[in-house]
């Protein structure tokens, strides 16, 4: 377990060993230490195999590299701060509207004009 991130491996380890007690699936995104030290976020998902009698005979697991998607949210993330943050601070009343016309957001401007 000295792979995974310092502040993943609690929560990675409570939720497998909950699975373990439950023979539930596993599913948990977390961050694994790469040949370069460096850490990469992977999606871990375990599926319990099970007898006829419901013990599991064993667990097939994957691991996914989830690294690009996650850095990719955080942009998106930014982003969305940066465009509230800005639509806030301007003096302007500013919406955004979906392809259909529907608005999905009115700065605070707006709302007080």
């Amino acid at each position: 377990y000295s792979l995974i991130h310092p502040e993943d491996k609690k929560r990675a380890l409570e939720i497998w060993e909950k699975c373990l007690i439950n023979g539930a699936s596993y599913k948990v995104e977390c961050r694994f230490k790469d040949q370069k030290n460096n850490y990469r976020w992977f999606l871990v998902q375990a599926l319990p195999i099970k007898n006829e009698d419901g013990q599991i005979n064993q667990w097939i697991v994957t691991c996914t590299d989830i690294d690009e998607q996650k850095k990719a949210e955080e942009i998106l993330k930014r982003s969305g701060q940066e465009f509230k943050l800005i639509t806030e601070i301007i003096p302007q009343a500013i919406w955004r509207a979906n392809p259909d016309g529907t608005a999905d957001y009115f700065s605070r401007r707006f709302y007080d004009i």
